[in-house]
C-alpha cells in the first residue's frame, strides 16, 4: 500500500512541475498603452501587432501585403481601452500569414501597434485609428522577451483636396443614423466633366462605383 502510495506522490510532483514548466516557459509578450489624451472615453475595438523586416514604409502601411515583403500581423480584442491600461499581445493572439508568435522566425524586426476602433471604417487606415511609433526589436520566440509599445499618434481626420473637376460630398444618412442610433454618413467622390463649370445645367451621362 505504502508503494502505490509513493508511485502516486511521485506521479502528481512529477505533473506538478511539468504543469509549471510550461507556464513558465519563455514565450514573446508586447504590452501596449495609450499616451493620454487621445481619445475623450475608453475605446472598444481591434488592436494590432505588425512585425516588418524593413522599417520603411511604416509597419501599418504594410498591413494586407503578401508574399515575401509582407509583414507579420497579430490582432486581440481591446476592451475599454484608454490611457493607463495595458493591454498585452502575446501567443494567444491570432496572426497572419503565421498563426501564433511562437511561431514568429527568429531574426530583427520593426514593430509597430495600431488600434483600431472607428466604428464606421473597418481598416487601419481609418480617421481616429491609433499607432505608435515604429520599434526596432530582434525577436526569438525560444529566448522570449516582453516589449513595450505606446500608442503616440492619432490619424486625423479626413480631409481630401478638391480640384476644379473632382468633388467630395458627405451626406447625413436618415436611415443608417436611425438603424445605429448614432449620426452617419454617407461619402463619395465626384468627378466632373470637363466643361462642367462652362456648362452647369448641362446635363451629362452618370457612372457610379461603389468600392
Amino acid at each position: 500500500m505504502k508503494v502505490v502510495w509513493r508511485k502516486a506522490a511521485w506521479l502528481a510532483l512529477i505533473f506538478a512541475l511539468n504543469g509549471r514548466g510550461f507556464s513558465d516557459s519563455p514565450s514573446l509578450r508586447f504590452e501596449v498603452t495609450m499616451a493620454p489624451g487621445l481619445v475623450e472615453a475608453p475605446q472598444t475595438g481591434r488592436l494590432l501587432l505588425v512585425l516588418s523586416s524593413r522599417p520603411e514604409p511604416e509597419p501599418r502601411f504594410a498591413i494586407g501585403r503578401t508574399g515575401l515583403g509582407g509583414p507579420f500581423v497579430f490582432g486581440r480584442d481591446a476592451q475599454e481601452f484608454g490611457a493607463g491600461r495595458t493591454v498585452v499581445v502575446d501567443d494567444a493572439a491570432i496572426g497572419v500569414p503565421i498563426e501564433r508568435l511562437a511561431q514568429l522566425p527568429p531574426g530583427e524586426y520593426f514593430a509597430q501597434a495600431v488600434f483600431m476602433w472607428n466604428p464606421d471604417i473597418r481598416r487601419p487606415d481609418a480617421p481616429g485609428n491609433l499607432y505608435s511609433a515604429v520599434q526596432r526589436v530582434r525577436l526569438d520566440p525560444a529566448r522570449g522577451g516582453t516589449f513595450r509599445l505606446e500608442l503616440t499618434r492619432k490619424i486625423p481626420e479626413e480631409s481630401p483636396e478638391e480640384t476644379e473637376h473632382v468633388k467630395f460630398v458627405k451626406i447625413p444618412s436618415r436611415l443608417l443614423s436611425a438603424f445605429h442610433g448614432r449620426p452617419m454618413y454617407m461619402r463619395a467622390g465626384v468627378i466632373l466633366p470637363r466643361d462642367y463649370a462652362r456648362e452647369p445645367a448641362r446635363r451629362y451621362p452618370l457612372r457610379i462605383h461603389i468600392g
